[in-house]
């Protein structure tokens, strides 16, 4: 009897701990979600430039999933157009993001005589399929 409720106040203790990460693990499941959807992703990209005052001119995606890891990885080549100071604003609002989000590759160029820059970016993000 005594060792039944010795694990049940244990079971407590570790209920207890779970309710108050619940918020932690609410912020990994956004960061990497259990499905792919790519149009959730395209439009949080679409709203994380427009917000810094980039304009999306055109976003592309694909899974790759490797076999050997649980992850799948959403590939982005995206083409935006903007400020120097837009760009560094949407650089921060990714890094902020509550969705995991890497850049692996960064072209920029001067688009003339307007200071407009030409933005190409390779940005990878994660799901757990």
């Amino acid at each position: 009897m005594e060792q039944g409720q010795h694990a049940l106040a244990e079971l407590k203790k570790v209920e207890t701990q779970v309710q108050k990460h619940q918020e932690d693990f609410a912020k990994i499941k956004q960061a990497v979600p259990d499905d792919v959807a790519l149009p959730a992703l395209y439009d949080h990209i679409q709203q994380l430039a427009a917000s810094s005052g980039l304009l999306l001119k055109s976003i592309q995606g694909e899974e790759r999933k490797d076999p050997e890891e649980e992850l799948s990885r959403l590939i982005l080549q995206t083409n935006l157009t903007g400020s120097y100071e837009a760009f560094k604003q949407f650089l921060n609002a990714a890094a902020r993001s509550p969705r995991l989000l890497n850049v692996r590759s960064l072209n920029i160029a001067s688009s003339g005589d307007s200071g407009m820059l030409e933005i190409t970016l390779e940005i990878v993000a994660y799901a757990k399929p």
